[in-house]
């Protein structure tokens, strides 16, 4: 489908000096909205101020005719501690809607073009850079549909096909002791759970320069009440940041029998033998015959 543009920018597309710059707005999942240019000046556009990339380098915009996706990454610069370092971390951006156009940053009354909208992808932060991946809406249409057969349970805990209420498996708590952004304390009282009751659980902050975020816990040391987490909190914990803590399952039918009394609703396929069992070679059996 042919993109439409106005008269006076098609014009200047076919002249033989240009002004153009690229611009990308960005809905991230806390309702923020985020606009970047890789003009060296500031654009505002339809009410939008886009804000120059500083220190970034954006690739080669991507896209055919046929269905596969359009993309583009683009690597920014920042030192560690900063806010987009802590917002990447704290997974605000991930799978924001974006979309992305050309303008002419020397009259932008004549409009936009516009290229592609869709989610953001795959984030990769390493050292001082953070390279984020831009895919347009076909990117939908490469995902798999249908089921995988599994030994384990490929519901998530607590969703419409497990079934379990998951107000009886969770606890409001108080962050005790803090020894780094991956491990703290529970304050107060022990949970009087097992070991291992959170392990693969997940927490939410309510309270505290953490709050509204949610990561997976990978280890609960019940004889203490201490969390580790899988990932590094973006931000500090202190003592008295409040949270939710939601129990967590291993997709075993061992323990969505004896934890979660919900065999019924059990999505796996524990019994299916394995690649181990298709292999072996019954005892005295000739691969061929004579």
């Amino acid at each position: 489908m042919p993109r439409t543009i106005s008269a006076a920018l098609q014009t200047h597309l076919e002249g033989e000096l240009t002004t153009l710059a690229m611009c990308w707005r960005i809905l991230r999942s806390d309702g923020v909205v985020k606009a970047w240019t890789d003009h060296d000046a500031e654009i505002v556009y339809d009410g939008v101020v886009y804000t120059p990339l500083e220190s970034g380098q954006p690739s080669n915009y991507r896209q055919q005719a046929s269905l596969a996706p359009a993309n583009m990454d683009v690597v920014m610069a920042f030192a560690s501690g900063t806010g987009t370092d802590a917002d990447l971390r704290a997974g605000l951006y991930d799978y924001a809607k974006v979309w992305s156009f050309l303008i002419n940053w020397a009259d932008t009354s004549m409009g936009i073009v516009k290229l592609a909208a869709g989610r953001l992808g795959e984030v990769e932060i390493r050292d001082n850079l953070a390279r984020i991946e831009m895919r347009s809406l076909t990117q939908l249409l490469a995902t798999t549909i249908g089921r995988i057969y599994t030994p384990e349970c490929d519901a998530d805990l607590g969703d419409a096909r497990c079934g379990v209420a998951m107000a009886g498996y969770t606890k409001a708590g108080t962050v005790g002791t803090v020894t780094d952004r991956r491990q703290f304390t529970i304050a107060g009282a022990a949970s009087g759970q097992a070991g291992d009751y959170y392990n693969y659980g997940k927490i939410i902050f309510s309270s505290g320069a953490c709050a509204g975020i949610t990561l997976q816990v990978e280890d609960y040391n019940g004889a203490n009440d201490t969390i580790t987490l899988i990932e590094s909190l973006p931000y500090d914990p202190a003592n008295g940041d409040t949270f939710t803590l939601y129990a967590g399952c291993d997709r075993r039918l061992t323990t969505c029998d004896t934890r979660f009394s919900n065999v019924v609703n059990f999505r796996g396929f524990p019994d299916i033998p394995g690649m181990d069992q298709a292999m072996v070679v019954p005892a005295n059996q000739k691969w061929t015959e004579d």
